[in-house]
């Protein structure tokens, strides 16, 4: 699973990294929208952690232009704000189906929505059925003919 981190302060971009690298997910950063998009033209990203204050071209009109584009990203996009979000803004996020969180905040509470996103693009396994009468073998237990 891949992260993109698109965040301008390093003191945050770098501990989240570093804490998803050693799970064992890849975790890119970029320090601006113009950065992220080129990246997502050559990567797959599932998770997206997006802060909405980076310099540059905008970042709440990047994540409206996901929602057509990439809905399913969107969906996996988890929004970080240092200034006051108003009612709109909150709402606006809401629809796209990410997620909002507001600084300063801890490292944890940041990596625990990402894994939380991260949970949510996994497929989901197929139960598997057994057949009416039947049993599991122990794995020691030889089968009967």
């Amino acid at each position: 699973m891949t992260v993109l981190v698109v965040e301008d302060l390093s003191n945050l971009a770098e501990p989240l990294q570093d804490l998803l690298e050693e799970e064992g997910h890849g975790c890119l950063t970029a320090c601006d929208v113009e950065e992220a998009a080129w990246m997502m033209q050559t990567v797959d990203v599932d998770v997206l952690v997006l802060d909405l204050e980076v310099p540059g071209r905008g970042a709440r009109e990047w994540l409206q232009e996901l929602c057509l584009a990439r809905p399913e990203l969107a969906r996996a996009t988890v929004a970080i704000s240092g200034s006051p979000a108003g009612v709109e803004e909150i709402l606006a996020i809401r629809a796209s189906g990410a997620s909002l969180i507001q600084k300063p905040f801890p490292i944890q509470v940041l990596h625990d929505a990402v894994m939380d996103k991260l949970r949510k693009t996994i497929p989901s396994a197929s139960p598997v059925v057994q057949p009416t009468g039947s049993r599991r073998l122990a794995p020691d237990e030889p089968e009967e003919h």
